[in-house]
């Protein structure tokens, strides 16, 4: 569980469309356990889920400045309900850090198999062009290193919506540029991500998992495909060769988002076409086509597969 600390301010200066009865509510920190509540100037996130309620009336009982929920419990002064919580949690942390539109960029990798791999891929991408960039994931989060040194290890693939925000801070406190993070089937059904300033989101294949969760297969990618009506979502990258490319593509374009799909098939849609030229124990060839305008490009990899 997570605890965020600002410098004191009121919920008015933090959320200028607040209720004016809570304006000058205090508040110093933020969390989403109710046994970390320390003083009373702390403002409560009640996680949607089951227990929600109960978290949240615990929450107050412990002292709790203001609950911030999706639902208010017998109309409870305290308690800031709203449709979309996670969106006013969001505005909250951003106003309590000075935050205007200088933020990492950040780079959503969901899938079955192949996120943890094309997260680092992408991080190791990033800073050879310059850029720094940390990650979040199953190998732990921090700053980048080609030998993983120096992550702190996770409980989850994808933490809590809190202590993602946590992580967002501290990297923003450390010039970091891109955040390149994993993003699990778990994590978008319980809103882990929501708020979040994703801009680009990346898919690898999807096949049977986590059916011990979620209802079924459909239900599993339903989840998954949520990502797409992130708020903010600006790229989709997705391979064209995958069960679920055809799907993607329509929601992209019903979500007026843009894509850049590949394929190592020669499907006519994609924007890239990538040829395994050679490949063996010691990595690989590939050659690439970007279709727009016929632009060859040539990579050879240590990577085996």
């Amino acid at each position: 569980m997570t605890t965020i600390r600002i410098s004191p301010q009121t919920l008015g200066h933090l959320l200028p469309e607040c209720p004016a009865a809570l304006s000058d509510v205090s508040v110093s920190a933020i969390c989403d356990d109710h046994r970390e509540i320390s003083g009373e100037d702390t403002l409560f996130f009640a996680r949607r889920t089951a227990s929600g309620k109960t978290f949240a009336a615990q929450a107050l009982d412990a002292g709790a400045a203001l609950v911030l929920a999706d639902e208010n419990l017998n109309g409870h002064p305290r308690i800031l309900a709203c449709a979309e919580p996670a969106q006013v949690l969001a505005s909250i942390i951003s106003q309590s850090q000075g935050w205007s539109s200088q933020l990492p960029n950040i780079t959503a990798v969901t899938g079955t198999n192949g996120k943890s791999s094309v997260t680092h891929l992408l991080a190791g991408l990033y800073e050879a062009i310059g850029q720094k960039t940390a990650v979040i994931g199953t190998l732990g989060a921090g700053r980048f290193t080609a030998d993983g040194s120096g992550l702190t290890a996770l409980a989850n693939t994808t933490p809590s919506l809190l202590a993602n925000w946590d992580w967002l801070i501290r990297f923003a406190q450390q010039g970091i540029e891109q955040i390149v993070m994993e993003v699990s089937s778990h994590a978008l059904d319980q809103n882990r991500v929501a708020g979040l300033p994703i801009k680009t989101a990346v898919f690898t294949q999807i096949s049977r998992d986590h059916l011990d969760y979620h209802a079924d297969f459909a239900a599993y990618q339903q989840a998954k495909l949520q990502l797409l009506a992130h708020r903010g979502l600006k790229t989709v990258v997705f391979d064209a060769d995958t069960l679920w490319a055809d799907e993607l593509a329509e929601r992209a374009s019903a979500q007026s988002l843009s894509t850049i799909c590949f394929s190592l098939n020669d499907d006519p849609r994609a924007d890239v076409q990538v040829r395994v030229a050679q490949s063996g124990f010691d990595g690989m060839s590939l050659d690439y086509q970007w279709r727009a305008d016929r632009q060859n490009f040539y990579a050879q990899t240590r990577l085996v597969g």
